[in-house]
């Protein structure tokens, strides 16, 4: 199911052969992530690492910083950041740009990709990007120029979260079910941060407690993909990981992805994950 391809410029990467193969943008990911966006314990928990690390990082050195949003969704992360400062979104479906409007008729969201960028904003315009969940797609054929697209349209200095998933090992029915080709390792990661121009600030795992969960759910999606369960039949369902949850059970969830996570700024980091959440900064010559 996992095969070995070469990434210009950095060497071998994992994809999984089942969704590469798989149907193209599935309508039914967005409409699941504009439910859920703001509720879902993963989502929330994600959201307050990325406050943490405005607050902490960038804020202090940019009070009202010029953010762009790479691959914004329906718009919920790019809510959030339009309480620090100016924020661009950048989207390539038609249909999460509609969703994100309907939600957040304030929003600046442009049509495009993340290879498109410099068409798209201005050279050196930004203070801080965000790329999450985005470089994993089948839709971006080459992480390290989306990444060299991005580090275009920041100021000297300038700050990136990334987050992404990571581990070929963990692939499962929600990668087909949002698209994502390929899954990182954390050191490739900072490896194409190195490459495109930037250095690691911090960098650690989400969701180091349930790693095991997703190795399990990748073991078994495995299984039925060998049994004839087809990527049609996970593209026509309605949702998978951010299916709702009881309300105790999705606050508990929350407070413990989120206080893992910030153990780490502590130096208290999880060894594996089935996330993984990067800051870094723009390097100057």
């Amino acid at each position: 199911m996992l095969e070995m391809q070469g990434i210009q410029g950095f060497g071998v990467r994992y994809t999984n052969r089942a969704v590469r193969d798989g149907p193209p943008v599935n309508p039914n990911a967005y409409r699941s992530m504009a439910r859920e966006e703001t509720r879902n314990w993963y989502y929330r928990a994600r959201g307050r690492a990325i406050r943490e690390l405005l607050g902490r990082y960038v804020c202090p050195e940019v009070a009202k910083p010029k953010i762009l949003d790479v691959g914004c969704g329906t718009g919920g992360t790019t809510a959030l950041l339009a309480e620090y400062g100016d924020v661009t979104g950048v989207e390539p479906s038609e249909l999460a740009i509609q969703l994100c409007r309907e939600s957040y008729p304030q929003l600046r969201v442009i049509r495009g990709t993340v290879q498109a960028l410099a068409a798209l904003v201005p050279a050196g315009a930004f203070d801080l990007a965000t790329v999450l969940g985005v470089l994993c797609h089948k839709d971006v054929p080459d992480p390290l120029q989306g990444l060299q697209g991005v580090v275009r349209c920041l100021r000297g200095d300038a700050w990136l979260i990334w987050g992404d998933c990571v581990y070929p090992c963990l692939a499962r029915e929600h990668d087909e079910f949002v698209g994502a080709q390929r899954r990182f390792y954390p050191r490739q990661m900072h490896r194409l941060l190195a490459e495109a121009g930037f250095r690691v600030v911090t960098s650690a795992h989400l969701l180091g407690w349930a790693f095991p969960l997703a190795l399990g759910m990748a073991a078994t999606h495995r299984l039925r993909r060998r049994f004839g369960r087809t990527a049609e039949g996970v593209a026509e369902r309605e949702s998978t990981d951010d299916r709702p949850l009881p309300g105790p059970l999705n606050a508990a969830l929350e407070a413990l992805t989120f206080w893992e996570w910030r153990l780490s700024l502590c130096g208290l980091k999880a060894p594996l994950g089935v996330s993984r959440l990067i800051l870094a900064q723009k390097r100057t010559v």
